[in-house]
């Protein structure tokens, strides 16, 4: 979930104000993260019983993090392809995780503290979503603001470059504004800028889920050879 929003993040932004599609035009470009996601959380279970849940989760992981670092590279010009196939490639690799990870957090507690444990995944999600978006929005926020507060031409009173370098939307704003050549010349350093601060988010973003396809394997594969183990190895112990 922190990778996942913090690219839809970048991703609306970059297809309007980069691309320059209409919002309704960027929501349909938006539509096959959506249908990766419903494929991939149906055949999820499918998937679960052939090949277990550290398989899954690793490969689900790898995949998002080739689809998150290859978003990161998006250009200027011409990237509405790119982003969007990535993108789709984000939304599968993570849509199975998403879609297991309840059962597996509710499956490692007894009965009686299913309840808790699903609250507690439940929670972990959310809190996944909002620190994508605090955290990789901040990022390329903080790198956005240095690129416009050093490319903006020293003519330019303060007050005005303080609302260039807020965000793309007040900078594009505020280039429809001004003369031609001049719009023309900021509206190219913001989206430069934005793209600079995409990539540099999505890439922390990448990372993070490159860390996840070593990691989640191997504590999932220690949880699945230790703890179903125990109650049979009880009941053998009694029985004997």
């Amino acid at each position: 979930m922190f990778s996942l929003v913090g690219v839809m993040l970048y991703n609306a932004q970059y297809l309007q104000l980069v691309v320059g599609l209409s919002a309704l035009v960027a929501a349909v470009a938006m539509l096959p993260v959506m249908l990766a996601v419903g494929a991939m959380a149906v055949v999820a279970s499918v998937l679960v019983r052939r090949l277990g849940h550290p398989v899954v989760f690793g490969a689900g992981a790898a995949v998002a993090a080739v689809g998150m670092l290859a978003f990161s590279r998006v250009p200027i010009d011409d990237g509405l392809v790119l982003s969007v196939t990535a993108s789709a490639f984000i939304g599968a690799g993570i849509a199975p995780m998403m879609t297991l990870a309840t059962d597996v957090v509710v499956g490692s507690v007894q009965p009686a503290r299913s309840g808790a444990a699903s609250a507690l995944s439940e929670t972990a999600s959310e809190l996944g979503a909002a620190l994508g978006i605090a955290v990789l929005g901040s990022i390329g926020t903080v790198l956005y603001r240095s690129r416009m507060i050093d490319g903006v031409p020293a003519d330019v009173p303060a007050e005005a470059t303080e609302t260039l370098s807020s965000s793309l939307g007040a900078a594009l704003g505020m280039a429809e504004q001004l003369p031609d050549e001049i719009a023309a010349h900021l509206g190219d350093l913001a989206r430069s800028a934005f793209v600079d601060g995409l990539s540099l988010g999505t890439s922390v973003g990448g990372c993070i889920l490159l860390a996840a396809a070593i990691v989640c394997p191997l504590l999932l594969h220690r949880g699945e050879t230790h703890t179903p183990c125990a109650p049979d190895l009880a009941r053998d112990s009694s029985d004997a």
